[in-house]
């Protein structure tokens, strides 16, 4: 019973900090694109690239914001979860 409080904690521990970080990354993201809109209006000619830059980087962002979604990431959790609580029988020491 023990080790089953101790990995629903661990899950709900992972659970939390998957969210704190999917948070963090889709505040970067919406600060990478408003740095992208200034930049792209921005009167210098050197902008744009660096606006193409700063948008590339929010598309990276948001797609690993994506992957971390709890729609995505729960079965994994759960898949890890079940794989926990089943005994695995080559661990076993058999004497004979």
């Amino acid at each position: 019973m023990a080790d089953t409080d101790n990995t629903l904690t661990a899950l709900n521990q992972l659970e939390k900090t998957i969210k704190a970080q999917r948070t963090q990354l889709l505040h970067a993201h919406g600060v990478l694109i408003c740095l992208y809109e200034v930049l792209l209006h921005a009167d210098d000619e050197q902008a744009v690239p660096y606006a193409q830059a700063a948008y590339v980087a929010a598309s990276l962002i948001n797609k690993s914001a994506e992957e971390l979604d709890s729609v995505r990431i729960w079965p994994l959790i759960e898949a890890l979860a079940s794989s926990s609580d089943r005994v695995d029988e080559s661990r076993d020491l058999y004497v004979t």
